[in-house]
């Protein structure tokens, strides 16, 4: 659904977007590869025997998608601005991000204001959010619906 979209990437080599899911999970989806993953799960890692970068849950054992062949600093930009993690283990060329200080954290409650009734299912996420000092992304930087 539509307006269930509360921040997206799409660029020549992302299209990523974040899904506020009626389960009760917020997905992080690539909709070039048709994969997802729970975005407060996600794991970015170098899984060597399949060639490149995957976002995977919780770690390799769980391999979600991969990450398309993009320059480093487009690479990167995806990694901040959902917030992923990012295993150790690919060295000193990517900065570690933090999903409460990504624009995808404050997207989400830019969200839950407008989409209040549909919002009350992912209180904790927002209040957890929240005690850690995100606020709403400014309306024009609003990527969802």
């Amino acid at each position: 659904m539509k307006n269930r979209i509360f921040h997206q990437l799409r660029n020549d080599y992302f299209d990523w977007r974040l899904e506020a899911h009626h389960s009760g999970d917020l997905l992080l989806i690539d909709s070039s590869y048709n994969g997802a993953c729970n975005w407060t799960r996600a794991l970015v890692m170098n899984i060597t025997e399949r060639g490149g970068l995957w976002v995977c849950k919780y770690g390799k054992h769980d391999i979600k998608f991969p990450l398309p062949k993009a320059p480093l600093h487009e690479t990167q930009n995806a990694i901040d601005e959902f917030g992923l993690e990012v295993d150790y283990s690919l060295g000193s060329s990517f900065i570690m991000s933090h999903l409460h200080e990504s624009p995808a954290a404050s997207g989400f409650l830019e969200w839950c204001i407008r989409h209040k009734r549909m919002a009350k299912e992912f209180h904790q996420y927002r209040e957890h959010l929240i005690r850690l000092g995100v606020t709403p992304i400014k309306p024009e930087l609003y990527t969802g619906y």
